[in-house]
């Protein structure tokens, strides 16, 4: 595993960074996006309109 930044943008023009561990570019991206939907991410926004993750 590795460690990535995933940058989401929100519908509102948020911008958040969130820290993971994963397997790949595409499975950070996904571990993020559930971390949204279930609330863990901390915003305003409620759509993510796009999305983005890089290695740390």
């Amino acid at each position: 595993m590795d460690y990535f930044y995933v940058d989401i943008e929100t519908e509102l023009g948020e911008m958040l960074t969130y820290y993971v561990a994963a397997m790949d570019e595409a499975h950070a991206e996904e571990l993020a996006t559930i971390a949204f939907e279930n609330g863990e991410i901390e915003c305003m926004g409620i759509q993510i309109v796009s999305i983005y993750a890089y290695r740390a």
